[in-house]
């Protein structure tokens, strides 16, 4: 049993898709202040294994409680660990058809910056469904993609590396297709 915090955040929003496909109980923890919120909210509450909750029941023996934002995912294990993101984009995400927002900062597909940093999402959970079942980690986890350069200086040990499971290409094409589709709940 897992709780998510800030379930309805794009990335949160995966993370308990993810979760819910394992098997696992999932309880969600976020408002419904925003229409998209609600849109995803649709999505996943008629789950049987997923509770949306206005706060986490810390009484409930969670094996994880994760807590999602834009830079960075933490685990609250009896370890916590803070997983710094990597260019992450995927479906319901802050985009338009020329590219994505990462934070306030717009990030054209073309753009070098994306096709050396990004990951999409399905990559990084495959990673980070081990992370979650792992005894044990550092306390800070620094993932990049495989063809990011800018951290061929830096020591390796420091860094996760993910990489792609198909060509980013049809991982844009295949989020670009989601965006048209489903352009009016973004």
């Amino acid at each position: 049993m897992y709780a998510v915090e800030n379930c309805f955040h794009w990335i949160g929003f995966h993370i308990v898709n993810r979760l819910l496909e394992e098997g696992c109980r999932v309880d969600g923890i976020d408002d419904l202040s925003t229409e998209k919120k609600e849109n995803l909210a649709m999505f996943v509450g008629r789950n049987e294994l997923f509770r949306h909750l206005p706060v986490i029941q810390e009484s409930s023996g969670y094996n994880a409680i994760i807590t999602v934002d834009d830079q960075m995912v933490k685990m609250h294990r009896e370890e916590p660990v803070t997983i710094q993101l990597p260019l992450l984009f995927g479906e319901w995400m802050p985009m338009n058809q020329d590219g994505v927002y990462n934070g306030d900062e717009f990030v054209p597909f073309a753009a070098k910056e994306f096709t050396s940093r990004a990951v999409y999402i399905d990559d990084f959970l495959t990673g980070f469904l081990q992370w979650l079942q792992a005894s044990s980690l550092p306390s800070e986890l620094n993932v990049k993609s495989v063809h990011d350069k800018s951290a061929e200086d830096a020591r390796h040990e420091h860094f996760l590396f993910i990489r792609n499971q198909q060509p980013l290409e049809e991982s844009i094409q295949s989020v670009k297709n989601h965006y048209r589709n489903y352009k009016k709940f973004y």
